[in-house]
């Protein structure tokens, strides 16, 4: 669980199209690190078709801080 008024120094996804327990992949440092409310990003080059796992990942100082895993699935191509 993330606090909700933590001030990070990374942020970040991680997310994987094939557990959702093991992450092996992750979008770029988030910038801005000020205090965390809300956060997103847009990520290219999924697979149609396809469930993809993520969760928040917050740094901030020694600690890091994991959000619930959450799921979406691609559309399919035509």
């Amino acid at each position: 669980t993330i606090p909700r008024d933590i001030v990070s120094t990374e942020r970040y996804f991680e997310y994987t199209n094939t557990s959702p327990n093991i992450f092996d992949k992750k979008t770029a440092n988030l910038p801005d690190n000020s205090v965390v409310k809300v956060f997103g990003t847009i990520i290219s080059g999924l697979n149609p078709n396809t469930t993809y796992y993520y969760r928040a990942v917050i740094k901030a100082g020694n600690q890091v801080f994991y959000s619930q895993v959450s799921s979406f699935k691609t559309l399919a191509t035509n």
